[in-house]
């Protein structure tokens, strides 16, 4: 008996120990996983914090498009309402010269009716020289007879 009293502790000092061992072990493995674990959750955190911090960039460069869209649609409908009264004033010309073309025409008819009339009075007034100049030799004529006659 006096063997078991030093053998029975060893043996449990020796089961303590492989024990402890064992566990050791799962604890070493533990602590790796939480390590691993540990790197992993930064990692993720990060990306997430950096793929935050890329919607935040796209939501302001968003509403910096957004800003400009406004401002060219507004420019757009500026230069539209621009377009319109150039329009209207291109139809209210055009209106105005198709009336004018037609005051042209008339113009130019009354014109060519104004030269007919200066050749016939031209016409008119080359006989009447004419005439003038056979009266005048009729006069001629009938002043010298008239002398003759006398004489």
């Amino acid at each position: 008996m006096g063997l078991e009293i030093i053998f029975l502790p060893f043996l449990a000092s020796v089961a303590v120990t492989i024990g402890l061992r064992r566990l050791d072990k799962s604890n070493a493995k533990l602590s790796q996983l939480k390590r691993y674990a540990s790197k992993l959750t930064d990692e993720i955190h990060n990306s997430a914090l950096q793929k935050i911090q890329n919607v935040k960039d796209a939501g302001i460069d968003l509403d910096i498009l957004v800003k400009q869209s406004r401002k060219v649609a507004e420019e757009i409908q500026s230069l539209s309402g621009e377009s319109r009264e150039l329009f209207e004033k291109i139809r209210a010309s055009k209106e105005y010269l198709s009336s004018l073309s037609g005051e042209l025409e008339q113009v130019s008819s009354l014109g060519m009716e104004v030269r007919r009339e200066t050749a016939a009075m031209e016409t008119g007034l080359h006989q009447i020289q004419s005439h003038k100049r056979e009266l005048e030799i009729v006069t001629d004529d009938m002043e010298r007879l008239h002398e003759e006659s006398s004489s």
